[in-house]
């Protein structure tokens, strides 16, 4: 891109050459440093390609001598405009300004995005950034990756890798989280395997150690499943690092008091918007009043950043805001569709609290009506679930 603009700058020529003696023709060009490129060989005879002003008044001598007839097929670059529009002064000295203001703004960070992460927020990221001392509006020019990489990977312990790339006027994090290695556990350390919550009993496995509970026995958090001090008889007591399996049956409940009354919000028709536009950071509000008409409402935002191209983003941003009315809506509901609507809202409050493993078996659900007119609801969850723990078996058993 900046080669690209550097011709554009010091203008340049679009040529056909022709004759016999092409090649020799390229080689005398190559003696005089005349810069060539996008050559376009149309046969062994013929060919097009482009070379700059300053280069285009040395070639007469490397044409006379190959017996070549160069033809100029375009001109291009600045030079060349300001010839055609040299008459209006305005023009040229306002084409001036527009690539002044062109390469200024290109110097700058005015974006950055963040690839690669799943946990870690893009807004956390950039804000570490930030304090590093790198933010939009930085000179892309001269960054310190490697101190960036350094100082992120210390003040982030969940990247396992990071990286800054600068495109254009664009800055893009590229990161790689850390994943937490799996516990290994040191089998030759005594251990017991004791309830990690209460439960009924339903199958033992136990791979080391001695089995101290059976099938239908009821335990609470904390008691021994499992013992690490298996006794040998005669021989007295070994300690070992126990291990295995324990099922049992576990119960979770929810309850809560609710009106018979089920409440609902629908959007309207009615929306306003209220826009900001930020110019190098600064925000100007297109808006008189921050006020919001409506006592209830969704908002939906947008952003939107000027660019031109992929990597080049200039530092003007549209922020939108759209506020949607929405009105309450109370319908009264009986004692059994009061018991479905509320039941299925604790139901699911219950199943976020429960972990991945846990295999539900039977769902129970209970409720009584209230002298104050509510409607108490109790969900009950029977489950199955390993609820076996390794704990480290201290000095003295």
């Amino acid at each position: 891109m900046f080669v690209k603009l550097l011709n554009f700058l010091r203008g340049y020529v679009l040529l056909a050459v022709r004759g016999f003696f092409v090649e020799r023709f390229l080689n005398l060009c190559l003696k005089k440093d005349i810069f060539l490129w996008d050559l376009n060989y149309l046969d062994e005879n013929n060919i097009n390609l482009k070379m700059s002003i300053k280069g285009f008044k040395m070639v007469r001598s490397a044409a006379y001598k190959t017996r070549s007839k160069v033809k100029v097929l375009k001109k291009a670059g600045l030079p060349f405009i300001i010839q055609k529009y040299k008459k209006r002064k305005g023009f040229v000295v306002g084409f001036a300004c527009a690539v002044f203001v062109f390469l200024f703004l290109s110097s700058f960070v005015w974006r950055i995005d963040v690839e690669g992460n799943k946990k870690i927020e893009s807004e956390i990221l950039i804000r570490q950034l930030n304090e590093c001392g790198f933010k939009n509006g930085n000179l892309r020019y001269g960054v310190d990756v490697y101190y960036l990489q350094n100082e992120m990977m210390k003040k982030n312990k969940d990247l396992a890798w990071f990286w800054l790339e600068i495109k254009g006027t664009r800055a893009t994090i590229k990161v790689k989280e850390r994943v937490e290695a799996p516990q290994m556990i040191d089998k030759t350390i005594p251990a017991n395997v004791v309830a990690a919550k209460k439960g009924l009993i339903t199958k033992v496995v136990a791979l080391s150690g001695d089995s101290v509970v059976k099938e239908g026995d009821v335990v609470d958090d904390g008691d021994l499943l499992i013992s690490g001090i298996v006794d040998l008889g005669e021989k007295g007591f070994k300690t070992v690092n126990a291990r295995g399996n324990v099922i049992a049956r576990t119960w979770y409940s929810v309850e809560d008091e609710f009106e018979l009354i089920k409440t609902e919000y629908k959007k309207t028709d009615k929306k306003i918007s209220k826009n900001t536009v930020n110019f190098f950071g600064f925000d100007v509000s297109l808006y008189i009043s921050d006020k919001i008409p409506y006592k209830n409402f969704d908002v939906e935002k947008k952003e939107k950043q000027f660019s031109m191209g992929k990597n080049f983003y200039l530092p003007v941003k549209i922020t939108e805001n759209t506020y949607y009315e929405k009105i309450k809506i109370e319908t009264k509901l009986t004692e059994d569709g009061c018991l479905v609507y509320y039941g299925d809202v604790l139901k699911k409050r219950l199943e976020k609290s429960l972990d991945k493993d846990v295999k539900i078996v039977n769902k129970n659900i209970e409720h009584k009506m209230k002298e104050n007119g509510k409607i108490f609801i109790k969900v009950v969850y029977e489950c199955i679930e390993d609820i076996s723990k390794t704990v480290k078996i201290e000095n003295g058993g």
